[in-house]
């Protein structure tokens, strides 16, 4: 009897340790393997930035361009709305965005797409200023969240509310304008 006891309890012991949770709900006293939002789109970025792309007409530049910036504002709203963050969200979410920095930086726009030199002109500073510069911003928000953490001096949420309310706004019109001008809509 002494025997099927302590081996039932080894059974027990060994089946939970094989699991792993990485989430529980407690509001529907559930557990869920729940995704970052990194982790979500890592293959998207993986294709991207890897791959061979091949721009052949505005319309695929300013797509490609839009899915970077929109892996980007996936990362910011997964960091801004997160109800506990901690150092290593911080970190990898900030690394990413610095590797969308790199694609921009390192993407080659070809003269030969556009219809005149102004065009041309304005899709560089669309993706090498306006887009980079929201970026740069969104690692900033996050780096004045890694010096605190929990949000609870007020010169933190001071600093980002300013960049929520004022200057990712005003980096957005931008370079809203700006893409509009490239895509010859004004």
């Amino acid at each position: 009897m002494k025997k099927t006891i302590l081996l039932c309890f080894m059974l027990i012991i060994l089946l939970t340790s094989c699991v792993h949770v990485k989430k529980i709900d407690y509001i529907s006293n559930s557990t869920s393997f729940v995704k970052t939002n990194q982790d979500g789109s890592e293959k998207i970025f993986n294709e991207i930035y890897y791959s061979s792309i091949n721009i052949n007409s505005v319309e695929d530049l300013d797509k490609y361009i839009t899915n970077l910036d929109n892996l980007s504002i996936l990362s910011y709203e997964s960091i801004k709305n997160a109800d506990y963050i901690t150092e290593e969200d911080l970190n990898r979410e900030i690394t990413y965005q610095k590797n969308i920095l790199k694609v921009l930086k390192n993407l080659k726009i070809s003269h030969s797409l556009f219809k005149n030199d102004a065009a041309y002109e304005n899709a560089k500073t669309y993706v090498k200023t306006n887009i980079s510069d929201l970026v740069k911003t969104r690692i900033n928000y996050f780096e004045i969240i890694s010096k605190d953490i929990d949000r609870s001096s007020i010169s933190t949420l001071t600093m980002l509310s300013q960049i929520e309310s004022a200057t990712l706004p005003i980096l957005t019109a931008n370079a809203e304008k700006t893409r509009a001008l490239f895509l010859e809509k004004l």
